[in-house]
């Protein structure tokens, strides 16, 4: 039995998936799109909220209830308390005292990984853990990959029936930030179904645990266990509530150690910037890989000649990315001007005045070099030191020779009169 299935495809296919990619890239880049306004809205409601925060925010004590604060976003560190009852999983018999209980439920199941190219489709299959029940008969080889479609028990989870730090009572809404952080390791006392046995902190069902079989069960237990925590949140009487912003962004905050509001807010403002810059290149991943899927039609038909692909995938590839980048470019300036007009607006003015200037100096630096003519120097021959050069002469025409001659006569005559 392989755990690798390769599928050819047929022109017909190849094609077929070609033009449905023009589809799939329309609404990759609507999608990309969608992304980075939602992004960039989210972005300026997040910088009203902590500037909100920062300025109204106050560090308690936690010994005892701020009741001149009521009504305030308050921030206090102290011991969690949550009683002396313990949290119980009856299933197992699993007693712990912790303001959080989690039973965690997985099963041994095959694994499906598609990988597309341009000529075949590539089936890996693989055995994980899994929480979740994964459906089988989605699967391109189900018969010889099959998993159960049930689990014998459901992950479950329990918390205290109240929680406070100090002097103040936290509400409800508190329950899902406190997290488990510790395994159950003692399992003497649980309870243990039969067909299932205890090894490495885990109850589990199979015939070897060091060897895992598809359909085999893991169950394992997780707890919180803190000592001194931190919360932010409204103070409403001797209760901390969620904090709702201007923004009417929600606000309630639980961590374990002692922070006061100025650490708080600063990491919250720096998980705000990544998770911006994040999401940012996410959503213009998702745009250039939806402008790339429109040429599907144009790369299924180049997938015939090796040659011919390799050229044509690396030149969609380059036009897709700086498309890809100037439509989310473009997106996020328009975001911009829409949700920050001032700040869009000047941007925008700064990025023409820019342009408007290179423009200038481009121009100018292009402009030709006007010269003035120089005459042309004829050239000069070489001396030799010691030797005179003999002068050049030309030839003479015959009127020249004649009128030459003429001369030489008449010279000749006035030498013969002055003598006599």
């Amino acid at each position: 039995m392989s755990d690798t299935i390769v599928e050819k495809k047929g022109f017909g296919t190849r094609m077929k998936n070609g033009f449905s990619g023009i589809l799939t890239g329309i609404l990759f880049v609507l999608i990309g799109i969608g992304v980075l306004v939602w992004n960039e809205k989210s972005n300026v409601t997040n910088i009203h909220d902590v500037k909100e925060l920062k300025s109204v925010y106050v560090d308690v004590e936690s010994d005892k209830v701020a009741k001149d604060y009521d009504g305030s976003l308050i921030v206090t560190s102290g011991k969690l308390d949550f009683g002396d009852e313990e949290l119980v999983d009856p299933a197992f018999n699993i007693r712990v005292k912790t303001p959080a209980l989690v039973r965690k439920v997985e099963m041994y199941q095959w694994v499906e990984e598609k990988e597309e190219s341009d000529d075949k489709t590539t089936y890996n299959y693989k055995k994980e853990w899994k929480s979740d029940l994964v459906d089988s008969t989605e699967f391109k080889d189900s018969n010889n990959h099959y998993n159960p479609d049930s689990m014998p028990y459901e992950g479950t989870s329990t918390s205290a029936a109240e929680l406070k730090v100090g002097a103040y009572t936290l509400s409800s809404s508190f329950e899902s930030l406190v997290s488990t952080n510790k395994k159950v390791s003692d399992l003497t006392n649980a309870t243990i179904p039969e067909g299932y046995q205890v090894y490495n902190n885990y109850i589990v069902r199979g015939e070897d645990p060091e060897k895992p079989q598809v359909g085999d069960i893991r169950i394992s237990f997780e707890y919180a266990s803190y000592s001194d925590v931190t919360v932010m949140g409204k103070l409403h009487g001797d209760t901390i509530i969620e904090y709702v912003t201007k923004e009417k962004t929600r606000i309630k905050y639980f961590s374990e150690g002692t922070q006061d509001g100025a650490t708080i807010i600063a990491n919250m403002e720096k998980g705000n910037k990544a998770m911006k810059w994040i999401i940012r290149l996410v959503g213009t991943l998702i745009i250039i890989i939806g402008v790339k899927s429109l040429f599907g039609p144009l790369t299924a038909l180049s997938s015939y000649v090796p040659i011919l692909r390799n050229i044509v995938n690396g030149a969609t590839g380059i036009i897709s990315f700086f498309v890809g980048l100037a439509i989310a470019l473009v997106t996020i300036a328009i975001s911009w001007i829409v949700f920050r007009p001032i700040l869009g607006i000047c941007l925008l003015a700064g990025a023409i005045v820019l342009i408007i200037l290179a423009k200038k100096f481009g121009t100018k630096k292009g402009q030709p070099v006007q010269t003035i003519p120089q005459p042309a120097m004829q050239p000069q021959q070489p001396v030799t030191t010691g030797s005179v050069p003999e002068p050049t002469t030309a030839p003479l025409s015959e009127d020249a020779k004649a009128l030459v001659g003429d001369g030489l006569s008449y010279q000749n005559q006035d030498k013969d009169n002055t003598q006599q």
